[in-house]
């Protein structure tokens, strides 16, 4: 049985549900009689506001699977590792992913060089295996092609929670989009991150 995935990419916010939820206990307590707002609402409004008034980045959103390669030359699938050899949903991901690794370990050291003192312990690209034959991904040259969307940084210090939130700031700080998780930092799509992804070569 394969090994569980040790970092997995995080599940992403369903924006929608989000903004309803911040937004539906102001709405609620501005009609009702005294229009009086409690702790709850103003929280909510707080959050909305700093969506709102947050940089943002979109990209195309390619339909396939996660896989995972870090800088020690792991590989992983949406939640498990993939062995050495192995295929991952029908594609030689070990093949197609070679001298991968490096790269990461390139990208690594940059973000470290950036961090300061936050020593960066592992660094995970993770990016879209396109399997899917529904679209032009053939006749565009993507099919069972991998292409990035992010990262995920684990800290090296021994109070990984305090660490991680020092991280996230420290590259925040350098114009990264990132946000400190329980596993370690994300790092999002931002134009930082694919500048610094073209330099290394990594698509």
């Amino acid at each position: 049985m394969a090994a569980r995935n040790p970092l997995k990419w995080p599940g992403i916010e369903q924006l929608g549900r989000e903004f309803h939820e911040c937004l539906a206990p102001a709405l609620e307590q501005m009609t009702s009689a005294d229009g009086a707002m409690e702790e709850e609402a103003r929280h909510g409004l707080a959050q909305l506001d700093a969506w709102l008034n947050a940089p943002c980045a979109a990209t195309v959103k390619i339909d396939g699977t996660n896989v995972g390669v870090d800088n020690t030359g792991l590989l992983v699938g949406r939640n498990t590792v993939v062995e050495p050899g192995a295929n991952y949903q029908k594609v030689d991901v070990w093949t197609l992913l070679q001298g991968y690794p490096e790269k990461v370990e390139l990208f690594r050291v940059e973000l470290q060089r950036l961090a300061g003192e936050e020593v960066i312990a592992q660094a995970m690209l993770y990016g879209e295996l396109c399997v899917n034959g529904k679209y032009d991904y053939a006749e565009v040259g993507i099919f069972k092609g991998w292409l990035c969307f992010g990262a995920m940084l684990v800290p090296g210090a021994q109070d990984a929670h305090l660490a991680t939130r020092r991280l996230s700031e420290r590259l925040r700080a350098e114009g990264f989009n990132v946000r400190a998780k329980e596993a370690g930092v994300l790092v999002a799509p931002s134009p930082q991150l694919e500048d610094l992804l073209v330099r290394l070569g990594v698509p």
